[in-house]
């Protein structure tokens, strides 16, 4: 009889596997990608004063006392925004602020100027390590001249589904979608981590890959997945059914894939139940809900319809094994399959 073992367990396992595998990328493939190292400024920004917008460069002093009824005639410098102050100018008038003969009809005091080091100054911490760079960091890079930067190596994944049970193209899409989504890169040729999907269970074709520290995990659905090491890589065995599959790479896989790859965790929602969970002690339920605003309603098998339901689902819901569920109308932590 396989002794299954309680999922706190198997999580201190995957969190004992030890990754710091980094990589130097230009800014322009940093898109996406975690940043291993903190990014720090190397100069000001802007690097002098400049123009925030279009009009005319003045010298504010001298524009002191314009109005409708007292125009001045003073020096005007046609500018763009971006463009370096000419020297002695420290204001920016728009162009309404001119009348059709050339004299300042408003007043200003210093405005219409970004000041040197105003954005960024030199030595700031500008993007942390862990964050996952986004368009706009990548021209935050080029604002202050960083060419590369060192992130977050991509683990790599190699997939083995065994057995045509359920057809092992729906194991592979499925398993190569959710790994990608994890930030990962599936691989055939080797990989950092080995996930086989099938064969783990206890009918006369499965034949588990040994040997495995865990196999037989309290958790439901997936509680023939197992952990182990081949060839000095951390080995995940996943169930062969789909759903099954689904849930324990989520519990299991997922979370060690995201640390890899320096991700965080998925999104969490609070929401509170539309009807009871039934769950039974010593095993960690996962439970697949539906969103409807705060509002989350668990999908039991009948009505989910096997993937087609598991695609109609927002998230899910863990029930911890030392509970018997939660009734209706219960705060719960809705976990979101998206990234």
């Amino acid at each position: 009889m396989r002794e299954f073992r309680p999922i706190s367990e198997a999580l201190a396992w995957l969190d004992a596997v030890t990754w710091d595998a980094t990589e130097v990328v230009r800014r322009a493939d940093a898109l996406g990608r975690v940043l291993a190292q903190p990014i720090v400024a190397g100069a000001d920004v802007p690097d002098m004063d400049r123009a925030f917008r279009n009009g005319f460069a003045v010298r504010a002093a001298g524009t002191e006392g314009a109005s409708d009824y007292n125009p001045l005639p003073i020096a005007l410098i046609p500018v763009v925004s971006g463009q370096a102050m000419p020297a002695g100018a420290d204001a920016v008038l728009p162009f309404e602020a001119v009348d059709a003969s050339g004299r300042v009809v408003a007043a200003v005091a210093r405005e219409g100027v970004l000041g040197r080091g105003e954005q960024i100054r030199r030595g700031d911490g500008i993007l942390p390590a862990g964050r996952r760079v986004r368009p706009a960091d990548v021209a935050l890079l080029t604002a202050i001249a960083v060419e590369t930067v060192r992130v977050c190596r991509a683990p790599k994944v190699r997939l083995v589904v065994r057995g045509p049970k359920h057809g092992p193209d729906v194991l592979t899409d499925l398993l190569s979608a959710l790994a990608v989504q994890d930030g990962a890169v599936v691989s055939r040729d080797g990989g950092d981590l080995v996930v086989v999907a099938g064969g783990g269970g206890e009918g006369a074709d499965d034949e588990a890959p040994a040997p495995l520290d865990i196999h037989g995990i309290a958790i439901r659905p997936g509680g023939s997945s197992g952990l182990g090491w081949r060839d000095g890589r951390p080995l995940l065995l996943l169930p062969g059914e789909p759903l099954a599959c689904l849930a324990a790479y989520t519990l299991l896989a997922q979370r060690l894939l995201r640390r890899m790859g320096g991700l965080g965790p998925t999104q969490t929602v609070a929401a509170r139940l539309t009807r009871k969970i039934v769950s039974g002690v010593g095993v960690t339920d996962f439970v697949r809900v539906r969103l409807d605003g705060e509002r989350a309603e668990p999908l039991g098998a009948l009505e989910t319809g096997g993937l087609a339901g598991a695609a109609r689902s927002d998230g899910y819901v863990m029930v911890p094994e030392s509970s018997e569920g939660f009734p209706p109308g219960s705060p719960v932590a809705v976990q979101l399959w998206e990234a």
